[in-house]
């Protein structure tokens, strides 16, 4: 309990590293340690002390899968590199992973939406394709252009040129009564039936 108590008091990052480590050390196995560290790595502020957290995560078998886990990590995706971190704790595939990102796509931050369109690329399937079309699909008419433009930008890491699910969710933007979305529309229909498929 003393370690817990820690773990959410203001203490430095140095400590709060050698805590998570303490903590993921004795509690290999113990399943309340996860929520532990994981409401841990949502509070941090510090990024090198998170990111040990969020490594933390990764060792705990119990901690894959888990909702609450995936949300922990998928709102600390700021760079490239944290979007690996991603693989960590959910599976490809994994459906709260692409709820989890798809709120993310929102972010104010242009720096960490396509740190989120990196990590869509790293969980997409074949099979979960239509699923996460279908999840990001309400951003392709958001009234926000960049946000627009990160759905786009995930829709063309996770699908070969010209797929016909894709080219429909973009089509229907071509009907929208936003004349700045319809434009962007026809850009996006297309880049993805004339990119390069370089997934």
């Amino acid at each position: 309990d003393s370690l817990v108590q820690l773990a959410f008091g203001d203490v430095s990052p140095q400590l709060h590293s050698s805590l998570v480590n303490t903590l993921a050390t004795l509690g290999q196995g113990s399943s309340y340690v996860v929520p532990i560290v994981s409401a841990v790595a949502k509070k941090l502020e510090d990024r090198a002390a998170r990111d040990r957290a969020i490594e933390a995560l990764g060792t705990f078998p119990q901690a894959r899968g888990k909702k609450s886990v995936i949300q922990a990590v998928s709102e600390h995706i700021c760079s490239s590199s944290s979007a690996q971190a991603i693989l960590k704790v959910a599976s490809p595939g994994d459906a709260h992973a692409i709820q989890m990102l798809t709120q993310r796509l929102a972010n104010e931050s242009s720096k960490a939406r396509w740190a989120v369109v990196q990590a869509f690329r790293l969980i997409s399937t074949p099979e979960v394709l239509a699923e996460i079309v279908g999840s990001v699909s309400p951003h392709l008419s958001s009234g926000r252009p960049e946000v627009r433009e990160a759905a786009v930008g995930v829709l063309a890491h996770i699908a070969p040129k010209g797929e016909p699910v894709v080219v429909h969710a973009v089509s229907c933007l071509l009907e929208n009564r936003d004349e700045h979305i319809r434009h962007d529309g026809v850009k996006a229909l297309k880049s993805l039936v004339e990119k390069n498929d370089h997934k």
